[in-house]
C-alpha cells in the first residue's frame, strides 16, 4: 500500500484465479470521505506462477505498481501506471530479458512522479549479480541499465529513494573478497547514474568491519538521504546510519544501536524538517524481539 499527502492511498495484491488458478495482480483506491473505491485486475498476463508486488504514489496521487514474474529461466518485471482522473493504464514490461533475474526487486515514486525501479540481476558470463534498474518519467519506462561497476562480488538488498527534483538514490550490499559492504550511486535528470561509492568504509575493528547488510534509503523532497544497515559480527547484529545533504555527499558512517544483543530489519523514514526515523527489530530472547527506534535530530 501506499498514500499521497492528502491521504489516498493505493493498495495492491495477488489473487487467484478460481477457475484458471492463475495469479492475477489486483488493486484499489481508498480517498479521505470516500472510502474505499471497488476492487479490480490491473494485470493483462496472469500466470500460475509466483509473484511479488510493490506500489508507490507522487504527492498528486498518481501510482505506480509494479510486479515480478518467474520465466524460466530468469524473471520478468511487469509496471502499471495509474492516472488521476484516467485511472490504470495498460500493464506493461519494464524487464523482458527472460534469461536474467531480477532479484529482490524494489520501487519508489518520487513526488512529482518520477520513479525507479532496482533490482539484482545475474551476469552468467561474468558469474556475478549486479545491480540494475530504471527509471519512469514522462509517463514513460526507460531502458534498464546496470548501476554498480564493482566486478569482483555478487550484490544483494538494493533499495532507491527518489526526492523531489527526481535525483535517485540508489544502496546495496556488495561482497569485497572478504565482507559485504554497503555502496551508493546517485542519478540526477539530465545528467544519470554516477560513480557509486563505498559509504560504509572499511574498519580496523573486526566487528566494525563484517558484513553489512540490508541496507534501506528514504529521502525527503528536499533532497535530504539517509542510509541504515544491518553490521554482522558472528551471531551478534548492531544498526548503523549514513547521510547526506544536496551539495555534501556521503558523510562518515556512525552506530545508532549496538548493546550486544542481534538487531536486525531496519527501516527509515525522512520527514521534511530533515529528522530521520530509524526502526528495527532488536532480540530480546531466544524467542521475542523489541521493536526499537532512534531519531537523527
Amino acid at each position: 500500500v501506499a498514500a499521497d499527502p492528502e491521504g489516498t492511498a493505493s493498495a495492491i495484491w495477488i489473487k487467484r484465479d478460481t477457475d484458471s488458478s492463475n495469479l492475477v495482480v489486483w488493486s484499489t483506491r481508498y480517498g479521505p470521505g470516500a472510502g474505499g473505491g471497488a476492487a479490480g485486475p490491473i494485470d493483462d498476463m496472469p500466470t500460475p506462477a509466483a509473484v511479488t508486488t510493490a506500489v508507490g504514489m507522487d504527492a498528486d496521487g498518481n501510482a505506480i505498481a509494479m510486479w515480478t514474474r518467474p520465466a524460466f529461466p530468469g524473471d520478468v518485471l511487469w509496471a502499471n501506471h495509474y492516472t488521476v482522473g484516467s485511472g490504470w493504464g495498460t500493464a506493461e514490461l519494464i524487464k523482458s530479458d527472460v534469461d536474467t533475474d531480477a532479484r529482490g526487486a524494489r520501487l519508489n515514486v518520487g513526488s512529482t512522479g518520477d520513479a525507479f525501479a532496482i533490482w539484482v540481476q545475474e551476469d552468467e558470463d561474468a558469474m556475478r549479480r549486479d545491480i540494475w534498474g530504471i527509471r519512469f518519467t514522462d509517463s514513460n519506462w526507460g531502458t534498464p541499465e546496470r548501476i554498480d561497476d564493482f566486478d569482483d562480488g555478487n550484490t544483494v538488498g538494493p533499495d532507491i529513494a527518489v526526492d523531489g527534483m527526481g535525483v535517485a538514490h540508489a544502496v546495496w550490499s556488495q561482497w569485497d573478497p572478504d565482507f559485504q559492504n554497503i555502496w551508493a550511486s546517485q542519478y540526477t535528470p539530465g545528467t544519470g547514474w554516477v560513480t557509486p561509492e563505498l559509504i560504509e568504509p572499511p574498519n580496523d575493528d573486526p566487528t566494525e568491519d563484517a558484513d553489512a547488510t540490508i541496507p534501506r534509503v528514504d529521502v525527503n523532497t528536499a533532497g535530504n538521504a539517509f542510509v541504515v544497515w544491518r553490521q554482522t559480527f558472528e551471531d551478534w547484529g548492531s544498526i548503523w546510519s549514513n547521510h547526506l545533504d544536496p551539495g555534501t555527499g556521503w558523510l562518515t558512517a556512525e552506530l545508532i544501536e549496538d548493546d550486544g544483543r542481534a538487531a536486525k530489519t531496519p527501516k527509515v523514514a525522512v520527514d521534511e524538517e530533515r529528522h530521520a526515523h530509524a526502526l528495527w527489530l532488536h532480540a530480546f530472547s531466544t524467542s521475542s524481539d523489541w521493536v526499537r527506534t532512534n531519531r537523527f535530530e
